[in-house]
């Protein structure tokens, strides 16, 4: 799997250097837990593995991998890990930045930016839960599209959701008690566990 991070990252390195820098941003700029820039580095992360397999289909690398020592498995948890790479330095670049912009303006560290952060990270495990079995599926640059757009809406009819019910029960985010992070938490790995197992599923079969 080493050698198949390597080739990745060679063609999407650009991206880490964006999310590291939008993410600093993003914790600079965090204010009772909503930043500007915040939505900016999450979508290069998002974009990563869909990037990554079309530049694979484009280059037939399927059909050369067949003949190299990676296993189906090797094929599909690659894709992830270079997503959760994404994340982590989203993550510790945008808490770099809280800790930065608290020294700066002398104040303390807000308990919101980091619900914020967290909050990141639940809805980043959603969207690829949901959408890297179904770009596994597709063979085509339009099908992965389409995939894209329909996983982003479906996370943001979840995050629509979350916020009616925040706004109607009128409490912020550091008002839920720690078991509802920890479930949601929960839910959130479930869910990107199964995502794999399905996804090297479909890749196992698709070619049948």
């Amino acid at each position: 799997m080493k050698a198949l991070l390597i080739k990745d990252f060679h063609i999407i390195k650009l991206f880490f250097v964006l999310i590291l820098l939008f993410s600093f941003a993003t914790g600079i700029s965090l204010k009772n837990g909503a930043g500007s820039t915040g939505i900016v580095g999450v979508m290069y992360v998002l974009l990563m593995p869909n990037i990554l397999m079309n530049q694979d289909e484009y280059t037939k690398f399927s059909r050369l991998a067949s003949m190299m020592p990676f296993s189906n498995t090797d094929m599909v948890l690659e894709k992830y890990v270079v997503a959760l790479i994404g994340l982590a330095v989203s993550v510790l670049s945008s808490g770099l930045g809280i800790v930065v912009s608290s020294l700066l303006n002398g104040t303390g560290l807000s308990v919101s930016s980091f619900a914020f952060i967290l909050g990141e990270i639940l809805l980043v495990l959603v969207y690829l839960a949901v959408s890297m079995p179904l770009n596994f599926r597709v063979t085509t640059q339009v099908g992965r599209t389409v995939t894209m757009i329909v996983s982003m809406l479906l996370v943001a009819l979840l995050i629509g959701v979350g916020v009616v019910v925040v706004s109607i029960s009128n409490v912020s985010l550091t008002d839920f008690p720690a078991w509802v992070y920890v479930a949601a938490g929960v839910v959130a790995l479930a869910l990107f566990a199964g995502s794999i197992l399905l996804s090297v599923h479909i890749y196992r079969n698709r070619d049948k």
